[in-house]
């Protein structure tokens, strides 16, 4: 118990550290180079005003409305989620994050853990694939506004999407097994105006990490070669808008720029990262599952992308899109459907260990 209480004392002591030379490192940068500074956050707060808020508030506050209508788990999607290995918890969760975006697929899966509707392992392990850029954000800011067409961002909205669903199935959750309890549901004024409330509050957050994470790209850039491909892939690997805006820029053929796309949506960057995770710490939710998932993502969703981006020159494109759809989906359903009767077996008249009970 002293060594782990010294490693312990020793590892928070360089956390505390790091963190301090962070600090002092970009107050330092920031005096040294205040336009610089200046220049990177108000450009952060452009992309958000134009770009992200947009697309992100009404979706923010139109999830959490479907979470706290209580609707969404008595829809006959049992089945379906079950196929794909996942509790109908996790199901909603899921759909929420490839629909509305981050932050608001993990603040969805961090409520339905702390509301009994979840199993922590399943929480842990769906929290990186639940966090995902939004379907409005994708076709709209980065299709429209970023790239100039609204068909590049159908084809990274389907690659992101085949990349969730095959990292799924690569990874796992373990969930269909899991009994779902409804919970009492709130009135519709309070629902509703708590969902607006959130929403509201959470969009400051967002600009402020996309703020911040504009500064340490600016500044992370200045000790790199002046590559504006390497800037690029820098501010994507920090923050995804900006990396994305970056890379818009570059006169890179369409499926270089499509793979560097999918690869950025795929990892969605450290910014979006510390989101999910101030969400889920407070529900006690690790986050150890979270970039290994995420690296693996990044990599089939630049498939992906390349993929479809050369069935989109084809005559049948969606035809074959969709095949690609219905092979996952099959693959998933025989896959989970064997782990599901060795899993019932195995743990006939047991419950869950320490670690899957649902959250308090």
């Amino acid at each position: 118990m002293r060594e782990v209480s010294a490693i312990q004392q020793k590892y928070g002591r360089f956390s505390g550290f790091l963190l301090f030379s962070l600090a002092v490192t970009v107050m330092a940068w920031s005096l040294a180079c205040p336009a610089r500074a200046s220049a990177a956050v108000l450009r952060a707060c452009e992309t958000f005003t134009t770009s992200v808020l947009p697309s992100v508030f009404a979706f923010s506050v139109a999830a959490k409305l479907c979470i706290r209508s209580g609707v969404l788990p008595r829809l006959p999607l049992g089945r379906f989620f079950r196929h794909l290995g996942l509790s109908v918890g996790g199901g909603v969760a899921l759909t929420v994050g490839l629909l509305a975006g981050f932050p608001t697929g993990a603040a969805v899966l961090s409520e339905l853990c702390s509301r009994g509707e979840i199993s922590r392992i399943e929480a842990e392990r769906l929290l990186p694939l639940c966090n995902n850029a939004g379907a409005s954000f994708i076709v709209g800011t980065v299709g429209v506004s970023f790239f100039g067409a609204a068909e590049t961002g159908v084809v990274l909205l389907l690659s992101q999407t085949a990349s969730v669903l095959t990292a799924l199935l690569l990874v796992g959750t373990y969930g269909a097994d899991v009994p779902y309890t409804r919970r009492p549901t709130c009135s519709v004024i309070a629902s509703l105006t708590s969902s607006v409330a959130d929403g509201a509050l959470a969009m400051p957050v967002i600009c402020g990490y996309i703020a911040v994470f504009a500064v340490f790209g600016e500044m992370v850039a200045g000790v790199l070669p002046p590559s504006p491909l390497v800037r690029a892939l820098t501010q994507g690997v920090l923050e995804l808008s900006g990396g994305m805006a970056a890379l818009s820029c570059l006169s890179l053929p369409r499926v270089y720029r499509l793979a560097l796309g999918g690869a950025m949506l795929g990892f969605g960057g450290v910014c979006v990262f510390l989101q999910a995770a101030e969400r889920a710490t407070p529900q006690g939710l690790r986050c150890h599952f979270y970039f290994r998932t995420k690296l693996l993502q990044a990599a089939l969703c630049a498939l992906y992308a390349i993929l479809f981006d050369r069935l989109g020159t084809l005559r049948y494109a969606y035809g074959a899109q969709i095949a690609v759809f219905v092979v996952i989906f099959t693959i998933a359903s025989v896959k989970n459907k064997i782990f599901f009767k060795k899993s019932v077996e195995k743990r006939k008249g047991m419950l869950y260990n320490r670690n899957e009970n649902p959250c308090p």
